[in-house]
């Protein structure tokens, strides 16, 4: 026999669950037992496109209280095109104080990727308030943000308190080099040799 799509919400977890619907047409509607996040005190605290672990971000949650991050959205450079066509966040409890690492591709996670060469991030929360950040190059490690959306490279620290900023030391960072600078972190193409 033919197939007959029903559409509705197929997330027995939502508080309008219908099972005869076989397609899911994004209606689910939750109860959401915690406070709603508000955006701001929780933001977008890290972000990764390149190397190991591939793809994340993270949110921290800055408040005193626990909060759900239901119907925040996520983005990536898109959105200025389309809107937020990424990521609808379900009904998740971030804890006071707390961060949270979703991966690309992840089971209720965002699935456009993190460019490595950097990019913006649009974090939302469903009212029309949108916080924009710009990811450096992932070659860089990963870029921490402030809540005023600043930025910096850093060693990845996925679902936990970001790293010291990487402070970048232009020089000679060949050993085998006459003008070799040990300070330097950054080859900046002026190497000597004997």
């Amino acid at each position: 026999e033919c197939t007959v799509f029903v559409e509705g919400c197929t997330d027995e977890a939502a508080s309008n669950y219908d099972s005869s619907a076989n397609v899911d047409n994004g209606t689910c509607e939750y109860v959401v037992a915690v406070a709603p996040c508000v955006l701001g005190t929780v933001y977008l605290t890290e972000a990764h496109g390149s190397g190991d672990p591939e793809d994340y971000i993270e949110i921290y949650n800055s408040g005193t209280e626990d909060c759900s991050l239901a119907g925040f959205l996520f983005d990536d450079s898109d959105y200025e095109e389309v809107g937020f066509d990424d990521w609808v966040i379900g009904d998740v409890v971030i804890s006071a104080g707390s961060y949270m690492m979703f991966e690309e591709d992840a089971e209720g996670s965002f699935g456009s990727g993190i460019s490595g060469g950097g990019e913006n991030l649009y974090f939302g929360d469903g009212l029309g308030n949108v916080l924009m950040v710009t990811s450096l190059d992932g070659d860089l490690g990963s870029t921490n943000f402030t809540a005023d959306g600043t930025a910096c490279s850093a060693e990845p620290t996925p679902g936990a308190a970001n790293a010291e900023c990487t402070i970048f030391v232009e020089g000679c960072t060949d050993e085998t080099a006459s003008n070799y600078d040990s300070s330097a972190n950054v080859d900046n193409g002026t190497c000597e040799y004997v």
